[in-house]
């Protein structure tokens, strides 16, 4: 996704400078302000079962409307600057209660294995998410300065899709 939010910004091509700077300090406020909270809620509430779990799960619900916020809405710089910033501030931070879960629910031989496994397939997922995009969007000569509306639609599936896919998984892991 960080890849493509630059690419799809050019849809508001007047707004080129204000959007790099909104989302150098977003990403890295809102980053840092997420993990922060995520990190604080887990060492507090770790007594309790479901803790890591639902957060993950908050996180991948409120993922999706930021999302299409950001991506679905080409009519409004400002909604789409919204969203990206809600998205950094609460769809992000994730991982970290996730990595904690995977290690308390898998053996503890293979807690190393299992992290590891998981950033993996984490990168590979991406990367091959990237290349999705990529090839749909010259396949079919998608650009954001000319066909703005599909060229957000393919990457909006293919952002939305894994926090929508998450959400049982997260839950039945905390179970």
């Amino acid at each position: 996704m960080s890849y493509y939010i630059p690419e799809y910004f050019k849809v508001y091509p007047t707004e080129n400078q204000i959007f790099s700077a909104i989302n150098g300090v977003a990403a890295f406020v809102c980053g840092v302000t997420t993990n922060i909270i995520s990190g604080v809620i887990m060492i507090k509430f770790d007594k309790y079962h479901m803790t890591k779990p639902l957060l993950c799960l908050f996180k991948s619900v409120v993922d999706i409307p930021c999302l299409c916020m950001i991506y679905l809405q080409q009519g409004s710089f400002i909604v789409s600057v919204v969203g990206l910033i809600c998205q950094y501030t609460f769809g992000k931070g994730w991982s970290g209660p996730a990595i904690s879960m995977l290690q308390t629910v898998v053996p503890p031989q293979i807690k190393g294995t299992a992290v590891a496994m998981f950033m993996f397939f984490s990168a590979i997922l991406s990367s091959f998410t990237s290349i999705i995009i990529g090839g749909v969007t010259t396949s079919f000569n998608l650009s954001p300065e000319d066909t703005p509306r599909q060229y957000g639609l393919v990457i909006a599936l293919m952002v939305i899709s894994p926090s929508i896919i998450s959400i049982p998984f997260f839950y039945l892991a905390g179970r």
